[in-house]
């Protein structure tokens, strides 16, 4: 038969025990949870459901005039096919030394998967001040100092948005003085709209594909004049002729 400070010594044993094991269970939870895998699969899910705002704060892009939540959008738009999909697991997870994790998933009426690669990289501080944090990394998939090169004095929109005049750059050839030459410091690839508008000439509007590279110039300069604008500078040439 125990002594009541045997018994006692077993309940303390049972409770630490229990206590260990309750914060080991724990521990695999919220490392689980905070995981790059549980992250990955996060962001996935996300930008499946469309909410592009979220996924665009999951992600390790810096914003400014030409990066933010609508841009993004309209890069999501041109590559991802998610909005259908009905079934989806991790395929290959990451490891000590690749940051990536490979999302297997399906499409409603699909016969075939298809594979979604993510790649993270770590965030600045710590969940709970333990675990590491995590952002997606976008990787190479900006045009950097992409050059719109527009007739001078014309206003120009960028995927619906006025291009602001600071964008214009003096640094430029000297075949290009009646021009404008706008620089776009870092923007996402892909397809952008682009309409110009200068008095005495029709409207201008083009896409135009920006790959993911440094320097790309595309020209807007061939725009053809208004039957107005016409006539009246062939009135002036003809006034000029009689005097």
């Amino acid at each position: 038969k125990m002594t009541k400070s045997q018994i006692m010594i077993f309940v303390i044993i049972a409770e630490v025990v229990a206590i260990v094991i309750a914060l080991y269970a724990m521990n695999n939870y919220l490392a689980g949870k905070f995981s790059r895998d549980a992250y990955a699969k996060r962001y996935f899910v996300t930008v499946a459901n469309g909410d592009v705002k979220t996924a665009f704060n999951m992600t390790d892009a810096e914003k400014s005039d030409f990066i933010n939540v609508k841009t993004f959008e309209n890069y999501l738009a041109q590559r991802e096919n998610l909005s259908k999909v009905v079934s989806y697991n991790v395929a290959r997870k990451s490891d000590g030394w690749v940051n990536e994790t490979t999302i297997e998933y399906q499409n409603d009426g699909a016969q075939s998967k298809n594979q979604y690669c993510v790649t993270l990289t770590k965030g600045s501080y710590k969940e709970l001040g333990i675990y590491d944090s995590w952002k997606i990394s976008l990787g190479d998939i900006y045009a950097s100092n992409t050059k719109i090169i527009v007739l001078k004095g014309a206003s120009v929109t960028f995927d619906g948005a006025a291009l602001d005049k600071k964008y214009i750059t003096d640094d430029k050839d000297d075949d290009l003085a009646d021009c404008d030459v706008y620089v776009i410091p870092k923007m996402f690839s892909g397809s952008h709209q682009v309409d110009v508008v200068l008095d005495g000439y029709n409207t201008m509007n083009r896409t135009f594909e920006a790959p993911a590279a440094e320097g790309y110039v595309e020209y807007f300069t061939d725009m053809s004049m208004t039957e107005d604008y016409v006539k009246s500078y062939e009135n002036i040439v003809f006034e000029n002729i009689k005097t």
